[in-house]
């Protein structure tokens, strides 16, 4: 019984997300869309959430919701009260709440009583009145009927569209049928026939298909994470009682759910710090002839083997003269005039780093953009910042589409084999095109205007060359323009282009800097697989650290 009841729950929390996350939709909808409409979507939402929780035992949970339903069902009935600021508060209470129940198997008495205090409030106040069924004024710490903390079950449900599974079906009997043709060559001696040749072709494809869906049972729309973003934006307006509109561009566009997962504390930080410190009060805004109304929009597009979102406000942007007044005062900056634009707005990632005098319960809760851009690295990913005084400021992230598998080129570098994502480098040039300058640690050459650094990455990593290699007279380099400037890297030759399988490094190497992982290469060797980005990154980092600016 208690597998059967630890079954039901997941399938209650599976179905409770999407009737919680429809909540947060309508919440956000209000005063927008026709509330009437909003209004009968919501208190279905409601209504399914709090039997389906009773279903399952859990009593508590939908006596809560069943509380915030009889205000539901008064504004329904009076969509004119939809628009109210306090009800509007109620309902984004009421979703946060619900969302970290489900999530941590408990609750907070205070805020749950809070809550169902302000709804019977308001419903007293819109002239309506409570449901008879009593609610406990005295409640315990922890209900007894609230999901257990310790004892989660142990597999995770995703949902998945039925059609993928009929193509996988599909790619599965026509490979066994290829594999059969295959058999009965090999059985024949007549390996080397054209019939076995387009077998093997056929089975290829299909196994390639295969990892391609495979991949993609995983992978979501980010409509709920654009979602979750708006709210979080909204809620920092309604507290510092700003006026911000929220762009969300992309939906569509799909990610592992790993990835969502880890990405979302970053980007809630991001998005609360553009609500919190980037968009003016409505005050400021009139003042220096902009609307009062704030804006901010969450932008997501399709990169090569990467999703780029970038968060952007039209609010003051960053005051340059105190970040380098900062970073002077912090020891990162000697002379500031040395300091190009781009590097100046890069600076406010370093550890500790704000020109803020006192930092807020909103956005500064002891977790500032360097652990941000720290977590972002250490999934593959990257942040930089643009901004512009007084015209607001861009938050662009790179992120992979998901952990399993890359789309790399295959390069030879010093005898070595190494493997580079695409999503890791703009373009491939022959350096006997271009002149050298500089010295031997430090070789550089100008290409269109722009003078780009060149790097090894054997040099970087520590890695000797093979005993018998040659040095090629010919040399190539892929351009990384991660951190704004252009920097190469030698390759002796570009192998081939291959869909690896991603294999996380174990041990003392998982913290290893430049490399995002290792792979089974096509002739059987295990080779690792670059970062650059993070070279790049760690670089500027060492240079900085060691030689400060000036």
């Amino acid at each position: 019984m208690s597998n059967l009841n630890d079954e039901l729950l997941l399938v209650f929390k599976e179905e409770a997300e999407e009737l919680l996350s429809t909540w947060e939709s309508c919440s956000l909808n209000l005063g927008s869309e026709d509330t009437t409409e909003v209004m009968k979507e919501m208190f279905r939402a409601a209504h399914t959430l709090k039997g389906s929780s009773k279903t399952v035992g859990l009593e508590e949970f939908g006596n809560f919701v069943h509380k915030i339903e009889d205000l539901l069902k008064l504004v329904q009935t009076n969509p004119h009260f939809g628009t109210e600021k306090r009800f509007i508060d109620i309902l984004f209470a009421s979703h946060k709440l619900m969302e970290s129940w489900l999530d941590q198997g408990d609750y907070d008495v205070a805020q749950k009583s809070q809550i169902i205090s302000e709804a019977l409030q308001l419903m007293e106040s819109f002239g309506g009145q409570p449901s008879a069924e009593p609610i406990a004024t005295q409640e315990v710490e922890k209900s007894s009927d609230t999901p257990k903390k310790a004892k989660k079950p142990a597999v995770e449900v995703v949902r998945v569209n039925k059609n993928k599974i009929n193509k996988m079906i599909n790619f599965v009997g026509e490979l066994g049928t290829q594999l059969a043709v295959l058999d009965h060559h090999f059985n024949a001696s007549s390996v080397k026939s054209q019939e076995s040749k387009e077998a093997l072709e056929y089975c290829m494809k299909y196994i390639k298909s295969l990892q391609e869906y495979t991949i993609g049972l995983s992978m979501q729309p980010i409509d709920r994470f654009l979602q979750r973003l708006e709210s979080s934006c909204k809620d920092v307006a309604r507290s510092t009682e700003k006026e911000i509109n929220v762009t969300k561009i992309g939906a569509t566009i799909e990610l592992d759910k790993t990835v969502l997962d880890q990405i979302a504390d970053p980007f809630i930080h991001i998005v609360r710090n553009a609500a919190d410190h980037g968009v003016e009060p409505p005050a400021e805004r009139i003042a220096s002839g902009k609307p009062k109304e704030g804006h901010i929009t969450i932008a997501a597009e399709q990169k090569s083997g990467a999703v780029q979102i970038t968060v952007s406000d039209d609010g003051k942007g960053l005051d340059r003269d105190a970040i380098l007044r900062k970073a002077v005062e912090k020891g990162l900056v000697d002379d500031p005039s040395s300091v190009d634009e781009d590097a100046i707005y890069q600076l406010v990632m370093n550890p500790g780093f704000s020109t803020k005098e006192a930092v807020t319960e909103i956005s500064g809760r002891g977790v500032g953009l360097d652990v941000v851009s720290e977590t972002l690295r250490k999934l593959g990913g990257s942040l930089r910042i643009e901004s512009e005084k007084g015209l607001g400021t861009k938050f662009i992230v790179s992120v992979p589409t998901n952990f399993s598998m890359v789309e790399a080129i295959l390069v030879n570098i010093s005898g070595n084999h190494f493997a580079i994502p695409l999503k890791d480098f703009s373009e491939v040039v022959d350096l006997s095109d271009f002149g050298m300058q500089g010295s031997q640690e430090n070789n550089f050459f100008k290409m269109r205007e722009e003078v780009i650094s060149l790097y090894d990455v054997n040099d970087f990593l520590n890695l000797e060359a093979n005993e018998n290699y040659i040095k090629p007279h010919n040399r190539a380099a892929v351009i990384n323009r991660s951190e704004n400037h252009p920097v190469a890297f030698e390759i002796d030759k570009i192998l081939g282009r291959q869909n690896l399988f991603v294999k996380p490094l174990q041990g003392q190497f998982s913290e290893m800097v430049g490399v995002a992982g290792s792979s089974i290469f096509p002739d059987g060797q295990a080779g690792l697989i670059l970062n650059l980005s993070d070279i790049v990154k760690h670089q500027i980092e060492l240079v900085r650290g060691q030689k400060k600016y000036g």
